[in-house]
């Protein structure tokens, strides 16, 4: 990561505004779609032990 940047910088992100990190409830919302989409695949592919 270059110096002075965050991790998760909003300016690389769209819906977050200009500068500095991903809002709370963006981050929130993002990372609640990630788990639902990985348990469906996980279900998809007869995996349920891999659910998250």
């Amino acid at each position: 990561m270059p110096p002075g940047e965050v991790l998760l910088n909003a300016a690389h992100h769209s819906n977050c505004g200009t500068s500095g990190a991903l809002k709370k409830q963006t981050l929130t919302k993002r990372i609640e779609s990630f788990v639902n989409w990985a348990t469906r695949e996980a279900l998809t592919h007869g995996l349920p032990d891999q659910t998250t």
